[in-house]
């Protein structure tokens, strides 16, 4: 019986050990350093991409600059847009499968104004089957969608700054070792 525990125990231990070696993280969670100071996040004010980017980076305990010249990066929403178009069609010609897109065009800035990254634009695509029987479940569906896929957009966005900032650390390494 305690064989069997460590056994079991020695197992768990390696594939936890395998699993974060190879950088595995749990779905939604985005791995942003801390040490990024300050961001500030530009576009729509009351716009639902701009309000789930500063949630990603308030979730990774980022600060959030109210004005652009506080920042050391400065994620700027240049666009964004929401689209559907029918996919298939069903009985009597009628819509059966939506493709449901959302975009966001962004410029990640440093704290001097100069472009990091961008304009660059970022998607999410879901296909929503439409059941003509229940419309209004359809239409709550897709809302949730919608939803669900600008959590994943301000994620993409978040993972964009921490590649730039990554790639920036890296040049200052290098110029200072040159």
């Amino acid at each position: 019986m305690q064989k069997t525990s460590r056994s079991i125990l020695l197992i768990s231990a390696l594939t936890t050990l395998i699993l974060s070696g190879c950088g595995f993280h749990p779905r939604g969670e985005t791995l942003i350093p801390r040490d990024l100071g300050t961001i500030y996040v530009g576009g729509s004010e009351y716009g639902e991409i701009t309000h789930q980017i500063r949630n990603e980076l308030q979730i990774a305990d980022i600060s959030i600059a109210k004005m652009p010249s506080a920042a050391n990066y400065k994620i700027m929403l240049v666009s964004s847009n929401s689209n559907d178009r029918v996919l298939s069609l069903g009985d009597g010609a009628r819509a059966a499968q939506y493709m449901l897109l959302e975009e966001a065009t962004i410029e990640i800035r440093d704290a001097q104004d100069k472009v990091l990254m961008g304009p660059e634009t970022l998607s999410e695509r879901r296909i929503l089957n439409y059941n003509s029987d229940t419309p209004q479940d359809s239409s709550q569906e897709q809302r949730l969608l919608r939803n669900e896929m600008k959590k994943n957009l301000a994620r993409k966005i978040a993972r964009q700054l921490r590649i730039v900032a990554d790639q920036k650390t890296a040049d200052k390494k290098s110029a200072s070792t040159s």
